[in-house]
């Protein structure tokens, strides 16, 4: 027999990264996507928001997330996140690579998954 499967659970909440619970799922149609993000050094994401919820691990780089409230989270490779549902934020890339993040989006058919806020 071979070696055992190692699973090492990243993240697993209730909440979301500011510490608010998650809200309902949709009574829709439910559709999964799994995103993969490269963001350049020194990007800034406009200001947006999710309607659905959604979870990401940094693969490389660095990206810091912050809300419009004034609440920040720095990710490092390996580090996971529930991202905010329905609350405006946004991140931004100031290290000197670029960050890689795979995210995971448990949203509804024909729903965007997330849309700028101007």
């Amino acid at each position: 027999m071979g070696e055992a499967v190692e699973v090492e659970v990243l993240i697993k909440t209730q909440h979301m990264w500011n510490g608010q619970p998650l809200p309902p799922f949709t009574d829709g149609v439910p559709e999964i996507s799994v995103l993969r993000y490269v963001i350049p050094p020194g990007t800034k994401l406009p200001m947006h928001t999710h309607d659905y919820a959604n979870a990401g691990v940094l693969l490389s780089g660095s990206l810091t997330v912050h809300d419009a409230n004034g609440a920040v989270t720095q990710l490092l490779p390996g580090d996971a996140l529930v991202e905010l549902i329905g609350l405006p934020h946004y991140g931004i890339n100031g290290g000197d690579e670029a960050a890689v993040i795979l995210v995971f989006y448990a949203g509804e058919a024909g729903q965007p998954l997330s849309a700028n806020v101007e």
